[in-house]
């Protein structure tokens, strides 16, 4: 039912429009790369705690694999890391700095996170990839989108792609920043 369905999307945006923003400062964060620390983060989805008191350090240049069952809290865990989302407890900072210290603008320069959802414009995949690295040439964006393991025409429409390529150009998206996470 269209009109039922309407109603719960309806809803469900009101909800999101009446949380209390992220809070961000208005420090900037190095360039070279930090280490990024969770402390003592308590992660809750609908009133159950899914992480509780997490503790670690992602050291630069490592790999992390975060693994669990459906609902286990991997991607809100992600979210919190990257900034994008407030953890019930604990915090996350980046070298020195919290990141809730940091403007939005350096955490985003800082911290990339793909999601598992992401989409991409109704363009080609070279002016997707421009987004996030507007001064980058045609080599550069073959080069990421080969780290991203992706082997296409720059010149393809990205919206004709399948949803596991358009998070593969996002990735590459990535390769193309200067972010240190």
């Amino acid at each position: 039912d269209y009109v039922t369905a309407g109603k719960h999307a309806a809803k469900k945006i009101s909800d999101f429009l009446q949380q209390a923003p992220i809070a961000s400062g208005n420090l900037n964060c190095k360039s070279q790369p930090q280490k990024l620390q969770a402390s003592n983060l308590v992660v809750v989805n609908d009133k159950k705690t899914v992480i509780d008191n997490l503790t670690h350090d992602f050291v630069p240049g490592s790999f992390t694999a975060i693994m669990g069952p459906s609902g286990a809290g991997k991607s809100t865990l992600l979210r919190i890391l990257a900034g994008q989302e407030t953890p019930a407890h604990g915090s996350v900072s980046l070298g020195r700095e919290e990141l809730f210290e940091l403007s939005e603008v350096a955490c985003y320069l800082a911290i990339r996170y793909v999601p598992q959802d992401t989409g991409v414009l109704k363009t080609t995949i070279r002016e997707n990839l421009l987004l996030s690295a507007p001064d980058a040439n045609d080599d550069e964006l073959r080069l990421a989108l080969s780290l991203a393991r992706l082997e296409l025409d720059l010149n393809t429409d990205a919206s004709l792609l399948s949803g596991g390529q358009q998070q593969r150009i996002a990735l590459a998206g990535v390769f193309l920043s200067n972010a240190n996470v």
